[in-house]
Formats: structure tokens, C-alpha cells, sequence
């Protein structure tokens, strides 16, 4: 790496040469100078294989390349090789070496798309986000006032375009922990919460489409992990709690329409139910801590008949707790066991896996992260994993990674976020919104990259090529 030699300029401090100026900068916790060249850098002399310069163009200048991280040949750029080496990668290991990666506040490979720019008062969790037919986007969490209204707590409305929908003002007096849209527009949730709207609702709720409270009101006696509309639009939910409506209900229970207790339907478990999930035929997959379920013997996954009886067929094996199953469009089956590595005795997988609609466990990246996945999506052939991990072996994800239809990793996306994601919801015009505890979203603010604020909310472009300018930002490029 070439220094700019000490003590012969001073960080901030601009120079003037016969044809440039020149600003200098000090990076934290890194080797190199940043420097910023005022003029045509292209003729820069001061500028040296392996510098890195602060630019605002609509184009990387002739000379450079944008520190996007990526892989280029150590014959065609083998002065900035000899000068770097691999102490940004080592690309192939033979033939290609990393360039540095260091973003301003969004560019390459993250498509920010900050109108959505939610805040709130406190460090905040959202955990769901949802859709409604006319573009509106619900979301809901432990922010508090939130888009900087009093009282605006838990939930919110914002436009199609962003902007906070006032009309919508549910107050729940504790946080919201997941949920979903009815065919009728209706929203159900649950959580942590006794009231809304002062009026008295046990961990569940069901609003009108404006957000006014209905009148459904089940009442389970301990914790909602996890709910599921059926197609007759009877609701079953799992958890930790023993009753429901004061009838005794051991961790699995069935609402009908109207909220009353489905007498009808009582399988029960010995431990807590994490997760459910509803095939097209009906019949429904569980997951969790049990050992027992429906009175048979059946450890962390087991799958039901509609009425709630056991279903034998169902002989697929895991060596520890499942706490996330998704059905597939195609009507595959993915599993999130973060502790475990081993379906069905003898296959290994480490924390994730995904069944064939017959059963058979489907191939699957073999560095697949092995960690909570909060939500999975596939969007043309590709596949995005949301969670709790930081890296994929060496590769930093950042608690999001899309992998290709081939099952390798995407490497030319990446939100790079400081904390989880719990939900990812496709909206109708393409682009995705990440939800989570995240606060900031890219960059390294300690190695002079700024970071964009996100309390909690991030909605990402639709798909598109990594871009190379951001208004009002610069970029990073280094000299070859």
C-alpha cells in the first residue's frame, strides 16, 4: 500500500498544486490515506498504485477501479497487485485478487430505496410486515412513536409511497410479535400486548382493514409462537400456553371464525410448539421442542391431519428443535433447525434444509448459514435467507443472503445490515422490505464509510445491476 508520507500534509487540510487541489483524509483502523482530488485525477501525479480517492462521478475515471470488492486478473491489473497483494481476498487464488470493499452510504451492491424511511424514539424490533391490497404496508414491532408521533406505538401504516398513514392509529400497549392479512382485508396479530385501544385483548387481535378493532377475541393463557390461516378460515396457533378461552389446551389450538374455541380439535403437545405450517391438502406441519404430540411419539417435527389426528406417513427425522417450516409454492417444504445437522439419521444438513413435495430431502447448499432463519423467499430461481447470522463461513452476509438457482452464494447482493432480519415481504411493484432490529444498514462507520439509519426498517430496489453513484454521496475508487 502506498502512504502519503507523514507529516508533509495535514488530514482535512486542502493543497494547492499548479493544476489540482488536493484534500487528505485519515481512515480509522486502516492502513491507506483517502484522498480526495479536486480536477482531473486522471492526470494526478501525487495519486499512486494502491491510493484510494474520493470521487462524485457518474462513471468510475480511467485509471481506477470502484472498491466494490470484487475479483479482477493479477495479470491485467498486476501493478495494484504487487502493491496490494490478497489482504482483500485472494479472488481465486491463482489467477484474480480482491479489490477493497468500502461503501459510502449506498452503492454497488445494496440498492437502498430510503422512501421508506421510518423512525422511532427507541431502538426498535419490528417483526412483521405486511401488504394490503391497495399498496399500503403495515408493520408492526416494539418502536415507539413512531414516525415521530406520540403514542404512535407498535404499528404502523405507510403509504405506497412511504409516507406515515395517520388514519391507521391502533395503540397496543406492548409489542407486536407477527401476523397476517385475511382474504377479507382483516389483520390478525399477536404478541406481548393485554389492550388495544384500552380495551382488553390477551395476546391476540384481529383489526378491520382501517385498523379499528374487531370484535375476535380468543384468550390463551401464556405465549403465541406462531399462527396459521386454514382455508375455511378457522385459525390454529401454537405456543406455551395451556388454555385457551379457560379450556385446557396444551400448546395447539383452533379458533373458528367468530374467535370461539374449536371443541372439535384438541392434538396437544408436552413441550413448546415454535412454528406451523398449513399444506395446500390441509394437513399441517409442527415444530418445536416436543417429544410427544397428539399422543404419539414424535421429536421437534411432526405433521397432523386436518382434525387434528396424528399422521403416521409423516416418518421424516431431525436430531434437534425446529423453529421455522415453510411451505413452497412448488409445495416444498423448507426447515429451519439451527441447531441441528442431521434429517432423517444419516443426511447431513447444518441448520437448514428443504423437503421434495414427496418427502425426499431436496439438495441444498451444503454452507448454508446454520443459524435462526427468520423468513425464506424465493424470487425468480433465487433463494433469500433472513435471520440471525452474521457470515457464511468467510463470507459476511449480515443477516441476509440470496444464493443463486444453482444454490451458490450471490455475491452481488447484499444489505449488509447491523442486526437481525425477522421478516422479508415482496411488495407488488418488486422491491423487498427487510424488517428487523437492525439499525443501520452498510458501511463501516470506523473505516470511514457512513452508514445509512434505519430504526429497525429497510426497503430494498427491485432486482437490478450494482450501481455506481449515489446523489450526494462519494465514492471510493482505487488507483491501478
Amino acid at each position: 500500500m502506498t502512504y502519503v508520507p507523514p507529516n508533509t500534509v495535514i488530514p482535512g487540510e486542502k493543497y494547492t498544486s499548479a493544476a489540482h487541489n488536493i484534500i487528505v483524509d485519515d481512515i480509522v483502523n486502516h492502513e491507506s490515506r483517502i484522498v480526495a482530488v479536486e480536477g482531473d485525477i486522471a492526470t494526478q501525479t501525487v495519486v499512486q498504485t494502491g491510493d484510494m480517492i474520493v470521487v462524485s462521478p457518474s462513471s468510475i475515471p480511467a485509471g481506477y477501479l470502484a472498491c466494490d470488492g470484487s475479483a479482477v486478473s493479477r495479470t491485467l491489473y498486476s501493478d495494484l497487485f504487487n502493491t496490494i497483494g490478497t489482504q482483500y481476498g485472494e479472488g481465486d487464488g491463482s489467477t484474480t485478487f480482491n479489490l477493497p470493499e468500502f461503501d459510502p452510504v449506498w452503492s454497488f451492491k445494496r440498492n437502498y430505496d430510503l422512501s421508506f424511511a421510518v423512525t422511532t424514539s427507541n431502538p426498535s424490533t419490528f417483526y412483521v410486515a405486511l401488504q394490503q391490497t391497495d399498496g399500503k404496508v403495515i408493520i408492526g414491532g416494539s418502536g415507539q412513536n413512531i414516525m415521530g408521533v406520540l403514542g404512535q406505538n407498535h404499528i404502523v401504516r405507510l403509504n405506497s409511497d412511504g409516507t406515515h398513514d395517520a388514519t391507521f392509529a391502533p395503540v397496543f400497549n406492548s409489542q407486536i410479535l407477527g401476523g397476517f392479512l385475511q382474504p377479507d382485508g382483516k389483520i390478525v396479530v399477536w404478541g406481548d400486548f393485554s389492550t388495544v385501544n384500552g380495551t382488553s385483548r390477551i395476546r391476540l387481535a384481529r383489526l378491520n382493514p382501517d385498523g379499528s378493532l374487531d370484535s375476535w377475541n380468543p384468550i390463551p393463557n401464556s405465549n403465541i409462537r406462531g399462527m396459521a390461516l386454514q382455508a375455511d378460515g378457522k385459525i390454529v396457533f401454537v405456543g406455551s400456553f395451556g388454555t385457551v378461552n379457560a379450556v385446557a389446551r396444551s400448546r395447539i389450538a383452533r379458533v373458528n371464525v367468530d374467535g370461539s374455541l374449536d371443541t372439535s380439535f384438541d392434538p396437544g403437545a408436552d413441550s413448546t410448539v415454535q412454528t406451523l405450517a398449513i399444506q395446500p391438502d390441509g394437513k399441517i406441519l409442527f415444530g418445536g421442542y416436543f417429544n410427544t404430540i397428539a399422543g404419539n411419539s414424535k421429536q421437534y417435527f411432526a405433521r397432523l391431519n386436518a382434525d387434528g389426528t396424528f399422521d403416521a406417513s409423516f416418518t421424516t427425522t431431525v436430531n434437534s428443535d425446529v423453529q421455522k417450516i415453510i411451505i413452497l409454492n412448488d409445495g416444498s417444504i423448507f426447515v429451519n433447525f439451527p441447531y441441528g445437522n442431521t434429517v432423517n439419521g444419516s443426511i447431513t444438513r447444518f441448520g437448514v434444509f428443504k423437503l421434495n413435495p414427496d418427502l425426499t430431502v431436496a439438495d441444498w447448499p451444503a454452507n448454508s448459514p446454520s443459524s435462526f432463519i427468520f423468513d425464506y423467499l424465493t424470487i425468480n430461481g433465487k433463494h433469500i435467507f433472513v435471520g440471525s447470522f452474521s457470515k457464511l463461513e468467510t463470507l459476511e452476509v449480515r443477516y441476509a443472503i440470496r444464493f443463486n438457482s444453482d444454490l451458490t452464494p450471490d455475491t452481488t447482493w447484499s444489505p449488509f445490515l447491523s442486526g437481525d432480519v425477522k421478516d422479508v415481504l415482496p411488495l407488488s411493484d418488486g422491491r423487498l422490505l427487510l424488517v428487523g432490529n437492525f439499525q443501520q444498514a452498510g458501511g463501516y462507520p470506523q473505516a470511514g464509510q457512513r452508514a445509512v439509519s434505519t430504526y429497525g426498517v429497510l426497503l430494498l430496489k427491485a432486482d437490478s445491476p450494482p450501481e455506481y453513484s449515489s446523489t450526494g454521496y462519494s465514492l471510493r475508487v482505487i488507483k491501478t
